[in-house]
């Protein structure tokens, strides 16, 4: 895949990922309200967030990341979120079936995305270094040395010990 190719290929998984996140965040809120249904469309365009269908959604897409039919999957979803979001009608890309595509780096691609949400999420506080590493589904010793690489700092606190405790 040369650099052109790889551009576009790259822009349309991180829009996805970037909506699926935004989507996730408040669907969690709306679970935890009594009178929403964080399956109604309405909700979210209430809020100005777009409404990913279970199918589109990120963590569908990682569990179907190393099949090889990821391309069609893929196509699929931005088919149905723009079903679903008059706004994003034709905008975007349904080219990830083609045959010139290399599926196994697709996959490997989406792949990437859980260990980097993973990261962004211990970098901000909101999960432990075990979370984050059961996220990524690394072992907890790659993450570090992952996190290390990027010049994360380490904030192991109370609940990282007693998780690595409970591990041993």
């Amino acid at each position: 895949m040369d650099a052109a190719e790889y551009k576009h290929v790259v822009l349309g998984l991180i829009f996805l990922k970037y909506i699926s996140d935004a989507f996730t965040e408040v669907y969690e809120k709306l679970k935890k309200e009594k009178d929403s249904d964080p399956e109604d469309v309405d909700e979210y365009v209430s809020r100005r967030i777009f409404f990913v269908p279970k199918v589109a959604r990120w963590e569908n897409l990682q569990a179907n990341a190393k099949k090889p039919e990821i391309g069609k999957f893929l196509d699929e979803a931005m088919d149905i979120i723009e079903r679903d979001n008059p706004p994003l009608k034709g905008v975007l890309p349904k080219n990830y079936a083609r045959p010139g595509l290399n599926k196994q780096r697709l996959g490997e691609l989406i792949e990437l995305g859980k260990v980097y949400f993973a990261i962004l999420k211990y970098k901000d506080g909101k999960i432990s270094i075990g979370k984050a590493a059961e996220i990524a589904g690394l072992p907890l010793s790659e993450m570090m040395d992952i996190l290390s690489k990027l010049g994360v700092k380490s904030k192991l606190d109370v609940i990282d010990y007693l998780e690595g405790n409970q591990n041993l």
